[in-house]
């Protein structure tokens, strides 16, 4: 019956995140608080200050600090005046409001039949919540041959750029396309490959 305020999220640093807790026939006394550790999902401490209970029915508020360590439910063992319960808060997967692929810009150039060295592409997002992702590989379709990677990090808390590292060789010349989806938005990003440079056996 408790409510949770504030969202925590797997990798950044809960801001504005706690629990109320209801209780039944307070003696009006006075309680030394508690603090507890995070099961389940560590990296979170909830601390209830000292206070007095009310006379009759009250609530108790844990105020939460710390880095979730990853999604899911995160445990806390309440254990004041005398009663306990298991109260549970929800962390959340890192996220971005929206994620622009035409403005986009990429690094390097792409040659059809030659590996991909020192290859990039560079997507700007908005909305980031702060906390972690996956990261992403995705091979390419259009022009097939080559792969692109973006390592495991935490999202900007707000905006912020992914950048894609390119690998492979591109099996033709054209239109190399990367279907981008991260942080639950997506969308299509296109580098062109370029014609293999013509050559001759010989010259007579």
């Amino acid at each position: 019956a408790g409510t949770t305020s504030g969202t925590a999220i797997a990798g950044a640093a809960a801001s504005g995140v706690s629990f109320s807790v209801p209780y039944s026939g307070g003696n009006g006394g006075a309680h030394g608080g508690q603090t507890i550790n995070s099961t389940n999902i560590s990296g979170l401490t909830a601390t209830l200050s000292g206070a007095n209970f009310a006379n009759g029915a009250g609530n108790v508020t844990y105020n939460l600090v710390g880095t979730p360590s990853g999604v899911g439910n995160a445990n806390f063992a309440v254990n004041i005046g005398g009663k306990n319960c298991n109260y549970t808060v929800i962390v959340g997967p890192g996220a971005i409001g929206a994620i622009n692929c035409g403005s986009g810009t990429s690094l390097g150039t792409l040659t059809a039949a030659s590996a991909a060295s020192g290859v990039t592409f560079t997507i700007p997002y908005t909305g980031g919540n702060g906390g972690t992702h996956a990261g992403q590989t995705v091979n390419s379709t259009g022009v097939t041959g080559l792969t692109a990677t973006v390592a495991t990090g935490n999202f900007a808390s707000g905006n912020g750029d992914l950048t894609y590292v390119v690998t492979g060789t591109p099996a033709t010349f054209g239109t190399a396309d990367f279907f981008v989806n991260i942080g639950g938005k997506s969308c299509l990003y296109s580098i062109s490959v370029s014609p293999a440079l013509g050559v001759i056996s010989a010259l007579n």
